[in-house]
């Protein structure tokens, strides 16, 4: 392939998994694979999560209300288990412009979570990924983790 692909990732940013209880959760893949938490959101109201690391990889677990496997990936009643797999990019703009420009994404422009900047793009089978400018230009959320734990550990948490 020799032409230049509309985003660059430069690395694996975070795996996602919904999950029905944020506390059970927290402790069993703590307990069973080290999970590390770095940035606490189980309070957001818009999208309750805790993000840590397992073996160096980012892992977002994404509090849902359905156990169902099947249903609208971005409504209220979001399935349990794996929930997306996100490439880091360093310019969410520009990519979103070259990803619009092929009528691969629509709207004015990425989503702003928190501190990044996301879009969701769906394969030809229906498979989501997601592709986030990372602040800091991070290439992945681990490498964010020091920067939240120092921060979590100054406010006494």
């Amino acid at each position: 392939m020799t032409e230049t692909p509309l985003a660059s990732p430069k690395g694996f940013s975070h795996l996602a998994i919904r999950v029905t209880n944020l506390v059970r959760s927290v402790e069993f893949y703590s307990r069973v694979l080290g999970f590390d938490v770095f940035d606490d959101l189980r309070d957001d109201p818009r999208l309750p999560r805790v993000f840590g690391t397992i073996g160096g990889t980012a892992v977002e677990l994404v509090k849902t209300a359905s156990r169902e496997r099947a249903g609208a990936a971005d409504g209220p009643d979001r399935p349990v288990g794996l929930a997306a797999f996100a490439f880091a990019v360093d310019d969410m703009d520009a990519t979103f412009a070259a990803l619009k420009a092929q009528g691969l994404v629509t709207g004015d422009g990425p989503q702003e979570m928190g501190r990044a900047k996301l879009v969701w793009v769906s394969d030809p089978d229906g498979t989501m990924f997601e592709l986030i400018e990372l602040p800091r230009k991070a290439a992945s959320m681990a490498e964010l983790a020091p920067r939240f734990k120092a921060r979590r550990a100054a406010a006494g948490g």
